[in-house]
């Protein structure tokens, strides 16, 4: 298996005055896997780990339309390719107001978007592109604090 996985978390936060702020959170993150010289188990048990699986020849496997296909023994099956991509973007931006003191009141916003594919798409960039083209799941949400103080 050949995997690249890349991934950065960024984190700010500006204070706009001493009652008023604002947060953000950014995590881009892919992940991509090739898998070559596939192998079948063997004699399992065996001490010599060279022994325990079987890599097949080129002449019986082959691949065709995202399957691969085995020929071996008179035994023929197939199976899908495991290759894979994977793109994830999650953010949040939070605003926070202390209008009074001890009382708080926050507006948020929860941005992700996240997608599996069943084929592998090389380098950060080509998956950035993917990433930022995905559809999104927006979450608002607002929370008061009030404090009687006494």
């Amino acid at each position: 298996m050949d995997q690249q996985t890349y991934g950065i978390t960024l984190r700010l936060q500006a204070n706009i005055s001493p009652d008023i702020s604002i947060q953000f959170y950014g995590s881009p993150f892919t992940s991509t896997a090739s898998y070559s010289d596939f192998k079948r188990d063997a004699q399992t048990t065996s001490r010599q780990y060279s022994r325990r699986f079987y890599q097949f020849a080129s002449g019986e496997i082959s691949q065709i339309d995202g399957r691969y296909h085995v020929s071996e023994n008179g035994d023929t099956y197939s199976f899908a390719s495991p290759d894979f991509s994977f793109n994830e973007f999650r953010s949040n931006l939070v605003f926070r107001w202390e209008y009074l003191p001890g009382s708080t009141l926050y507006f948020a916003w929860i941005h992700s978007r996240s997608n599996r594919k069943n084929e592998y798409v090389s380098g950060w960039h080509d998956n950035l592109d993917t990433m930022f083209g995905l559809p999104s799941t927006n979450t608002f949400m607002v929370k008061v604090n009030f404090w009687f103080g006494m």
